[in-house]
C-alpha cells in the first residue's frame, strides 16, 4: 500500500496589528497573492496564537521559505475579503465603544477654596450612558505633593481626551 500524499492548501493570510505604534489595529493582507500555506501554529509570550506561513512557489513544497507570522488563513479570495472587512468593522466598533465609555461632555465648572486649597470641579455627562459624574482637581495647595498630584491628574485627563479624539481621526 502506498501512503496517501497530501498537498498543502495555498491561500491568503491576514495579520491583525496597528500600522504604527499608537494607532488602532487593522486586518491587512500579508501577501496579495494566494501563495501562502500555514506551516505551524505558534504562541507568543502573551499567549496569542498565530500562524507561521510559508511560501509555496509554483505549487511545489520546495523551496519552502518562511514568509511571516499572521492571524487568519483563508483558501479563497472572496472568503478572505469578507473576513478582512468583518474584522476591521469589529475593531472599529470596539474602538468606538471604548472612546464612548471614556468620553464626557462638560456642562459645568467651578473653582472653589477648600481650606487652603484651590479646587477645580467639573460636572460632566458620560456620552455612552448619560451618567452625570464630577471630577475634582487640586490646582493649588500648600502641600506640594497634593498640588502635584492634582495637576498630574488634570494633565492625564486632558491627554487622554486629546488621544481619544486623535485616534478617532485615524
Amino acid at each position: 500500500m502506498s501512503k496517501a500524499e497530501t498537498r498543502p492548501v495555498r491561500g491568503y493570510a491576514l495579520s491583525i496589528a496597528p500600522l504604527r505604534p499608537g494607532w488602532r489595529p487593522i486586518a491587512g493582507y500579508l501577501d496579495g497573492s494566494p501563495v501562502l500555506t500555514p506551516e505551524t501554529v505558534i504562541a507568543n509570550d502573551n499567549g496569542k496564537r498565530r500562524f507561521r506561513f510559508v511560501e509555496q512557489v509554483g505549487g511545489k513544497t520546495t523551496p519552502r521559505q518562511t514568509r511571516m507570522v499572521g492571524d487568519v488563513f483563508c483558501a479563497d479570495h472572496n472568503t478572505v475579503e469578507f473576513v478582512r472587512a468583518a474584522i476591521n468593522e469589529k475593531l472599529i466598533r470596539d474602538q468606538d465603544a471604548e472612546i464612548n465609555r471614556n468620553t464626557f461632555r462638560i456642562f459645568g465648572s467651578t473653582v472653589t477654596q477648600v481650606g487652603e486649597e484651590t479646587v477645580l470641579k467639573l460636572a460632566a455627562e458620560r456620552l455612552s450612558d448619560g451618567e452625570t459624574v464630577t471630577f475634582d482637581f487640586t490646582l493649588e495647595s500648600p502641600k506640594a505633593e497634593r498640588q502635584e498630584a492634582g495637576e498630574a491628574h488634570f494633565i492625564n485627563c486632558a491627554i487622554a481626551s486629546v488621544f481619544a479624539t486623535s485616534t478617532m481621526l485615524r
